[in-house]
């Protein structure tokens, strides 16, 4: 009985953080606010950020000089 309480508290725990993630993407790839460079980004973050992986190198090459990566 104990048991079959605590899976249930841990599937519901679970599907409310798979809603969440469906819900609000965007919080699974912003870790905090944005440095002054991609306060207007030209794209969705989506194009760059992968979640749980961020971005590639490649990625930020394709708009960022490499001297200016990480201002």
């Amino acid at each position: 009985m104990k048991r079959s309480w605590i899976l249930a508290i841990i599937a519901a725990n679970l599907a409310a953080l798979i809603t969440l993630v469906f819900l609000y993407p965007e919080a699974m790839i912003s870790p905090g606010r944005l440095s002054p460079a991609h306060t207007d980004p030209p794209v969705a973050c989506a194009a760059c950020h992968l979640p749980f992986r961020g971005a590639t190198a490649e990625k930020c090459m394709t708009c960022h000089a490499v001297a200016t990566i990480g201002l």
